[in-house]
């Protein structure tokens, strides 16, 4: 069970004052438990197409168009500056089998205006795995509750949950890069895979993308007849609205707040129509994602300057990346090829291979690998297999002058 929150109220304070800014950190972890988070700040999981629509996609296609917003995108975002926008286009960097992994983790401090507790917990972390050339993807998700060694001490303690690395390595978001290349290393620990960027993004880059874009609409296919209703965000319009509720078919045009909150949507606070929590969240994620890429990559869009600069601010302000400028170009094309359906996942919970087990540390709650505390073999066996097993194969090289044989085998007509 969560621990409660605690002391909430908030005394003025000098924003700048150091020594306020490390108590704070302390009385947030300890008001925490120094892991848990409140259940409905929960970041999106498939962030992915969020990065590659408006950190890649789009804002790099107008990169050398909208000048300021640029020079924005280029400072708050990217590594490098904006000539690299120009330059010749970079190849990603690889690991030895020629994947690039991405971490994206996300976390709330922009959520209730920043105000509440805990909001530089990661509770959503994954490591996305592409293949620049064939443009498959693969989605690893790692489970925020898992307990790890901390690399340093930590008000929280010298180990902890994975959730905590960002917080205690960037001394509660102070130092963005330190906790980003901290959770990046613990990832790889972890993983076994060699993750080589980051992105870091919070509500606010898909509340204005969505309002960017001018809205977006899914279908709702829930088996309740009802459709569905979260009452979790009812405090949104002070309660006199169901904020989250829609019948089976269209929702109707959502604006980024609509569309956020049914991305964390779950069925909690007496709703319905959502019975399996966090997997229809996942794919209401997905719809959500899906339909704000189609919208951001349409004519309507992509020729209206307006929508552009609003989408690269959306993207300026509120994520940051170890991608560099002279990478946009790569990414595009990377973004372009991947099939958004067909983007395949990894899971620690994987009924046929249990890799992880839960237990308890002390009174907490935790997630630990099969194999014994921090001994991560059989999860680094478990992904490698998972994504030879995922990954689309290499077309091999074929002489110069010579065709790929047909489809079933049999040697092209010109080369009989």
């Amino acid at each position: 069970m969560r621990p409660e929150t605690a002391n909430k109220q908030r005394r003025v304070r000098d924003p700048n004052n150091k020594w306020h800014k490390r108590k704070r950190a302390m009385r947030r972890a300890s008001s925490l438990g120094g892991i848990n988070q409140p259940k409905k700040r929960h970041t999106v999981r498939k962030v992915v197409l969020v990065l590659v629509l408006l950190i890649v996609a789009v804002g790099g296609y107008y990169a050398w168009n909208v000048g300021s917003r640029v020079m924005n995108v280029a400072d708050n975002t990217f590594e490098g500056d904006v000539l690299g926008f120009f330059q010749k286009k970079e190849r990603l960097k690889t690991d030895a089998n020629g994947r690039t992994n991405i971490l994206i983790f996300g976390t709330a401090e922009d959520d209730e205006g920043g105000t509440h507790e805990g909001a530089n917990l990661t509770d959503s972390i994954m490591v996305v795995s592409i293949n620049q050339d064939t443009k498959d993807a693969i989605m690893v998700s790692i489970p925020r509750d898992l307990w790890v060694q901390l690399d340093g001490g930590c008000v929280v303690g010298y180990q902890s949950k994975i959730n905590t690395v960002f917080f205690c390595s960037s001394n509660d978001g102070e130092d963005e890069v330190a906790g980003s290349q901290a959770l990046m290393s613990k990832v790889s620990e972890v993983t076994g895979l060699d993750v080589q960027y980051y992105a870091h993004i919070n509500f606010t880059a898909v509340i204005e993308a969505v309002n960017a874009v001018g809205g977006v609409e899914v279908i709702i296919d829930s088996d309740d007849e009802r459709g569905i209703l979260d009452r979790n965000f009812d405090w949104k319009c002070n309660y006199t609205c169901y904020y989250v509720k829609y019948p089976n078919g269209p929702t109707g045009l959502m604006d980024g707040e609509h569309a956020l909150a049914l991305m964390r949507a779950r069925g909690a606070a007496g709703g319905y129509g959502l019975p399996e929590s966090n997997f229809d969240r996942e794919r209401y994620q997905q719809k959500v994602l899906t339909a704000l890429f189609e919208k951001a990559t349409a004519s309507g869009t992509i020729f209206d300057i307006n929508k552009v600069m609003a989408l690269m601010d959306a993207v300026g302000n509120n994520l940051r990346t170890n991608i560099n400028t002279n990478e946009v170009r790569t990414f595009m094309d990377v973004a372009n090829g991947v099939d958004l359906a067909n983007i395949a996942g990894i899971g620690f919970a994987d009924p046929e291979e249990y890799v992880t087990t839960n237990g308890f540390i002390g009174d907490q709650s935790v997630v630990l690998p099969a194999a014994g505390t921090y001994n991560y073999d059989q999860v680094h066996a478990y992904i490698a297999r998972k994504v030879a097993e995922l990954a689309t194969p290499e077309e091999p090289e074929l002489p110069e002058g010579e065709n790929p044989p047909t489809d079933d085998g049999s040697a092209p007509v010109d080369s009989i």
